[in-house]
């Protein structure tokens, strides 16, 4: 369904037990599943959860049982536009290269709330990812960071457990861009893993 992050070195498993409604439910939606690829997260999901309990709840076991090989799809082509816990969504900035059927389709799959919010991104450390890019934010201007209000997409606790286990895309550009142009005018100093995004900015 999707390519998925695979572990590079083993974790530490909890001492505290795994809570045996939730490894019931687990085990009677994974049982019938016969894709590898599907497979690899569902085990993933079970890693997860034996390492830190409660990471994955049980309605996202329920979302991931119902979701269709196309809106797996869906979500992978909507995660180069995820930053932090929600995809931004004003000036057609999304809709221009993300078709709004697909974002419907996420929506009754559990994975976006789609009413439209005010949303600001506020760091705890100065660098943040989207997809694979790194994006830099001088110390001092975290702050000004707080104060730019974006319309936006928030992604579900569902989707955002998911998408701790997929592997990151390559941002859309254009999108990008328009995020990053949004806080320098606001005074946010910034700056990209990209040199050739930094000139572009």
């Amino acid at each position: 369904m999707w390519p998925v992050q695979r572990c590079a070195a083993k974790k530490e498993v909890s001492e505290q037990p795994v809570d045996p409604d939730w490894s019931a439910r687990f085990f009677d939606y994974a049982q019938d599943i016969s894709d590898e690829t599907i497979q690899v997260i569902w085990g993933k999901i079970l890693a997860g959860e034996v390492e830190r309990p409660g990471r994955f709840s049980k309605r996202t076991l329920a979302v991931l049982r119902n979701l269709s090989k196309s809106e797996g799809e869906y979500f992978v082509e909507l995660s180069q536009y995820v930053i932090l816990y929600a995809v931004v969504a004003e000036n057609d900035v999304l809709f221009h290269s993300y078709p709004s059927s697909k974002v419907r389709s996420l929506s009754d799959a559990g994975l976006l709330n789609i009413a439209p919010v005010d949303a600001t991104f506020e760091l705890v450390d100065p660098k943040f990812m989207m997809g694979d890019l790194c994006i830099y934010v001088e110390p001092d201007s975290i702050r000004k960071m707080r104060n730019v209000i974006f319309k936006s997409f928030l992604l579900t606790r569902s989707a955002l457990e998911l998408y701790d286990l997929m592997e990151v895309k390559t941002p859309d550009p254009e999108y990008v861009i328009y995020f990053l142009s949004r806080l320098r005018k606001a005074g946010v100093k910034l700056k990209t893993s990209s040199e050739v995004l930094n000139r572009m900015l």
